[in-house]
């Protein structure tokens, strides 16, 4: 997987020092990093490098000063979708196909349990779904190695694209909903340490729920050129909706009104 900064810190710096301070990355994505793209704010130049965990450290927030080697420094033309200066590029072999060998189907109950456990600032923002919604459109599955464990819920839900992919995963340091088609991604992250981590779960008129008008804003953005383009004959706004109100907004509790 490689790591996407977008940057107002000069590269040439950046390169010299080997290192980019200060980002907030969970520990569950630390160790699926191999790569470190680092672009200029603008987007013309690009820093690219090799991702060195054991040289990376936290800072007393709890941030990431990320450790790189073997830098070059290139022209790039890239054009940085959304707000989120951290981006994660899994076009070729998703997180969960690197590993896919360690993920277990389990049941719900265990799968309650393990979140209870693992974090419970999470479940109870979730709680609604484990203890009172039917889960026949969703399953339940769990990575663990020695250092963490993941639950992730999947949708079952049927696709009017087959590239279309979406899920939801609770780790002990956050949670994450992901969606994407077509090798293009969006997700977003919301990890306990944030200070206004209550602030994603407030209910939205429009949307259903913030994080679910969050991630249609990304999905405007990302997905603008294919919708601009009346090139949508594949179903892609049909699963979005999907993902947004029969995944996102079903596991938060939530409906949008409008």
């Amino acid at each position: 997987m490689i790591l996407q900064i977008r940057t107002k810190d000069n590269l040439d710096d950046l390169l010299r020092h080997g290192t980019s301070p200060s980002w907030v990355i969970s520990e569950e994505k630390i160790k699926s990093i191999e790569k470190v793209e680092t672009f200029q704010f603008e987007g013309k130049k690009v820093l690219k490098a090799d991702f060195k965990a054991d040289l990376s450290r936290r800072t007393e927030s709890g941030r990431l000063i990320v450790a790189f080697s073997n830098g070059i420094i290139e022209n790039s033309e890239h054009k940085w979708i959304g707000q989120n200066p951290i981006k994660y590029n899994i076009d070729e072999l998703s997180v969960s196909e690197k590993i896919e060998e360690k993920w277990i189907d389990i049941d719900w109950t265990a799968a309650q349990s393990l979140v209870l456990e693992i974090n419970p600032e999470a479940y109870e923002k979730i709680s609604d779904f484990f203890e009172d919604r039917e889960k026949e459109t969703v399953s339940a599955s769990k990575f663990f190695d020695e250092e963490t464990t993941t639950i992730r819920i999947n949708s079952k839900f049927p696709k009017a694209d087959e590239t279309s992919n979406y899920y939801f995963d609770v780790g002990s340091t956050g949670l994450e909903f992901f969606f994407s088609n077509q090798g293009t991604v969006i997700y977003i992250e919301v990890l306990n340490e944030f200070d206004d981590f209550d602030d994603y779960f407030e209910s939205d008129y429009d949307h259903g729920s913030t994080i679910a008008r969050l991630l249609w804003k990304d999905y405007i953005e990302s997905f603008r050129e294919i919708r601009d383009n009346g090139d949508d004959d594949r179903g892609l706004d049909e699963d979005y909706m999907n993902f947004q109100e029969c995944f996102v907004n079903y596991i938060l509790n939530t409906e949008s009104f409008d």
